[in-house]
């Protein structure tokens, strides 16, 4: 077996094959139904007449028709995660991610609430199994896959996930669930046969007997969306940074010089940035797009495309609206090759869980949500006194030419309006008794205190070659790995000094029962 690697359009497509490469043929993908349906989470879904679509934001479901103007609509709840529609019994299952519930909606003319059920904390991928028997759901802060009884909403089983999971996709055969990871490059394999035991698919082109990857380095920035035809043999990848549409055809049946004859891309013209999240392929080969920043729904026909009117209203200020299309957009002020936006490092205000090599320091990627407002200065060197003085020295660093003033106010706004992660389900008595460890055993909250738990001064340890500024401890179980440099993967690698900072607290002055107890509070924060 060898790698085959083919340019293709402005990507490069990489896959295991035994034959030359003038006739190399991409490993085959597992049948699939002609419609191209998909047992997976989506944003929007194509109906006979139009598209359903959940937008995050407002957390309204809405109903349009073909040209994209909403004819019903029903509350979800705020910042919603994702939706899975059962065709046949005409039920949608929609991700109440601050709420820990999915809402059952019947689809009809209007749109109908029928039930409700309790999930674990922070729910937000949905998928329906083939045979309509369970729906299964992804839960973020609680790292869990549930499966639900999808007539009676009864909890069946739960499997645990790697950190922050977020889309589900259940295969054809409904034996198996994919949970994709907002961290880079993986994804999390669980049988649905009764044991579910979970397997950690790390994307890879080494090539083995057993290897069924196909791996595409491609120039949809930001790809958060596909469709595919089977029909057609077409896949279509939306990159949401760069507001862009990719078609690859021939994926399972041509050859790679077929894929580099067909392939082909276009950006999405819209009244404004468009930043796809969603895409659904209708019965007629058409593809509805969701526009995430622009909340409007784009049918894209063969005659061209169609932009209906804005469906939700906005959540955000119109400074902070502003910051959050910067936020979530390739622009060359930001990064001078479009390459790169704000959310390729810090998904969802995130991190990557990636440390990078920044001149001559080891630096890991900073969650940004809840965690800016006052607590300056920035950086992990604290060089940086003000917000608006840090985001223009990255640009500078990834090459843009920098925004405006009023840009970088927008950008701002953005970034403080940032809800904190949630945390996951915890025992109550273990985080009280964390914290008097956190207060009192390990001396934390000398340098971790006030609301933001920062002394906001830079403090120089062993091993380190500069002065650290102290990181805000809010939403560290969304933050590993830990330490400046990501040394310590996890809280309890931290708490048992497993990093290269050594002199920070006298962990080895604590018990078993104690170090557990500190990383069930530090998991609360």
């Amino acid at each position: 077996m060898r790698t085959i690697a083919a340019c293709v359009a402005g990507i490069v497509v990489g896959a295991c094959t035994s034959s030359t490469p003038g006739t190399a043929r991409p490993s085959a993908a597992p049948p699939v139904a002609a419609s191209g349906k998909l047992w997976s989470s989506a944003r929007v879904v194509a109906l006979a007449d139009g598209a359903l679509v959940i937008d995050e934001h407002s957390g309204d479901l809405v109903r349009t028709d073909a040209e994209g103007q909403w004819t019903a609509r029903v509350a979800i709840g705020e910042a919603a995660g994702l939706l899975a529609y059962d065709e046949a019994r005409r039920r949608v299952y929609v991700a109440d991610r601050m709420g820990d519930r999915v809402v059952v909606v019947e689809v009809g003319r209007e749109l109908r609430e029928v039930a409700r059920w309790k999930t674990p904390a922070e729910p937000f991928g949905v998928a329906v199994t083939p045979d309509g028997a369970t729906v299964v759901v992804s839960t973020i802060a609680d790292r869990t896959l549930v499966g639900f009884d999808a007539q009676t909403g009864a909890e069946r089983w739960r499997a645990g996930l790697s950190p922050e999971p977020r889309t589900v996709a259940i295969s054809p055969d409904g034996r198996r669930a994919l949970v994709a990871s907002a961290r880079m490059g993986a994804v999390d394999d669980i049988a649905l046969d009764g044991s579910r035991p979970s397997t950690h698919i790390a994307f890879d082109l080494t090539c083995d007997d057993k290897t069924t990857q196909v791996v595409a380095q491609i120039v949809a920035n930001d790809p958060r969306s596909i469709a595919w035809d089977a029909k057609r043999d077409a896949l279509y990848v939306a990159g949401r940074a760069s507001s862009s549409v990719l078609r690859l055809a021939g994926l399972t049946r041509g050859t790679t010089d077929d894929i580099d004859r067909g392939a082909g891309s276009f950006m999405l013209s819209t009244r404004e940035t468009c930043g796809p999240d969603g895409m659904a392929l209708a019965a007629d080969g058409s593809v509805y797009i969701w526009c995430s920043l622009s909340r409007t729904v784009v049918h894209v026909r063969e005659t061209g495309l169609v932009e209906g009117p804005v469906v939700a209203a906005s959540t955000l200020t119109p400074r902070q609206h502003t910051g959050f299309v910067l936020f979530n957009s390739t622009d060359p002020r930001i990064n001078d090759d479009r390459a790169l936006a704000c959310t390729t490092c810090h998904i969802d205000g995130r991190t990557d869980g990636v440390s990078w090599r920044i001149g001559t320091n080891t630096l890991q990627t900073p969650v940004l949500a809840g965690r800016l407002m006052g607590t300056a200065p920035y950086k992990w060197t604290g060089s940086d006194p003000t917000l608006a003085a840090s985001l223009d020295r990255t640009i500078r660093r990834l090459g843009g030419s920098g925004l405006g003033a009023t840009e970088t106010e927008a950008l701002v706004a953005y970034l403080e309006s940032m809800p904190r992660p949630r945390t996951p389900t915890l025992d109550p008595a273990a985080v009280e008794r964390g914290k008097r460890v956190f207060d009192v055993r390990g001396g934390c909250v000398a340098c971790h205190r006030g609301p933001q738990l920062t002394d906001a001064e830079g403090h120089l340890f062993e091993l380190t070659q500069f002065e650290t500024d102290t990181p805000s401890l809010v939403g560290l179980a969304a933050s590993a790995p830990y330490y400046h440099d990501g040394s310590a993967p996890t809280l309890e690698a931290l708490v048992s000094g497993r990093g290269t900072v050594r002199d920070m607290a006298d962990f080895k002055g604590l018990t078993e029962d104690e170090r557990a107890d500190l990383a069930a509070y530090l998991t609360s924060l």
